[in-house]
């Protein structure tokens, strides 16, 4: 089986168990989510058991990289108990240096690492410092790996802003038995940007910081990809599970003179960088941490890329501390930040920083 498949496949599981869970909180019927969530579990059981197992036996990057994380829903308590074993090890041997992969002489196509690129500052890549980090990182992402880049300029052509009928539609349950056209309708573009941050592995996003925040444009991207029922939920106990554990973030963040987490007489006033870490982690999504830039810090061709892609990659979703089974993640409660060398120059010397 191909891996798109596989991706859908965990993605239907994924949307079964928010489904079901959402039933079991309002107190409604449960028959039919529970049997979509057991379709579901079959399914992507009959779709993934063979080749992660066969992976698995190989200890494969395709294994560790691409597969893990909806293998982990269909593992039996053995399989469990192996797996820790497995990843405390090569944890151990990451940190070594010493990673070897049995399949490393294999003549067949590395897996593709998809990456979506989110860019949000109002200025060209000649004036944007934010925009000309990024790019720099993609390219030494692309040194590390295969990569497929999606980019998405929300500058450019911004999202909608959340209106009446998008809020109608979003929490409406019967919009799609074919009576509500126009809720549809509406719902195409969030369905879109929620598919293809779904479908990514690793999320750049490159912002500079407009008045202590995040601009505008980029406010109304987070507002339909951050999703009730489709990114994440709220389990019994209120507290909100993300379904996006298998994608990595990373932002690239430029301001005049406040550095990410910064703060002004005690008190933060980064609600740009801190923001978006906390936002990215409620969706489930792994924080790999902040490049940032300030005025005084290094500039942007000083920075070693290659360091904070690597960084990236290297990643281990099980070192995210794993508080739900099956697929989700609850968010982190303290912001992972990229090494020092990835605190860097401003995109200009305003309060805005890359306007």
């Amino acid at each position: 089986m191909s891996l798109p498949e596989i991706a859908t496949a965990f993605s239907n599981y994924n949307t079964t168990v928010a489904h079901h869970r959402a039933a079991t909180v309002d107190g409604t019927d449960t028959t039919l989510t529970l049997d979509n969530f057991n379709a579901a579990k079959a399914t992507l059981t009959t779709i993934l058991r063979p080749l992660a197992e066969a992976e698995r036996q190989k200890n494969s990057t395709l294994y560790w990289d691409h597969l893990i994380e909806p293998f982990r829903c269909i593992m039996t308590k053995q399989e469990q108990k192996n797996h820790k074993k497995a990843l405390k090890k090569r944890q151990k041997a990451l940190l070594s240096g010493e990673t070897k992969t049995p399949d490393s002489n294999s003549t067949d196509t590395p897996p593709c690492t998809k990456v979506l690129l989110i860019t949000s500052s109002n200025r060209g890549i000649e004036l944007s410092r934010s925009r000309q980090a990024a790019s720099r990182l993609v390219q030494a992402l692309e040194a590390c790996t295969t990569i497929k880049v999606t980019h998405r300029d929300v500058a450019a052509t911004q999202p909608s802003n959340i209106d009446a009928l998008y809020v109608k539609a979003q929490f409406n349950k019967k919009r799609n038995n074919g009576s509500y056209p126009e809720e549809v309708a509406r719902m195409k573009e969030s369905d879109m940007l929620c598919n293809e941050l779904k479908n990514c592995d690793v999320l750049i996003i490159s912002t500079g910081m407009y008045n202590f925040s995040v601009p505008a444009c980029l406010k109304q991207w987070i507002d339909h990809v951050v999703r009730s029922k489709t990114n994440f939920y709220y389990d019994g106990d209120v507290l909100p599970v993300g379904l996006l554990g298998h994608v990595k973030a990373h932002i690239v963040m430029s301001s005049g003179g406040l550095a990410p987490g910064g703060c002004i007489n005690g008190e933060l006033y980064d609600h740009c960088g801190t923001y978006l870490q906390q936002m990215v982690r409620f969706i489930g999504i792994q924080d790999t941490g902040i490049t940032g830039f300030t005025r005084d810090s290094l500039k942007v061709d000083e920075v070693d890329y290659n360091v904070v892609a690597q960084h990236i990659l290297k990643f281990e979703a099980g070192v995210t501390k794993r508080l739900r089974k099956e697929t989700t993640f609850r968010p982190k409660e303290k912001a992972g930040v990229a090494t020092a060398t990835a605190t860097v120059a401003t995109d200009g010397a305003d309060r805005k920083g890359d306007q």
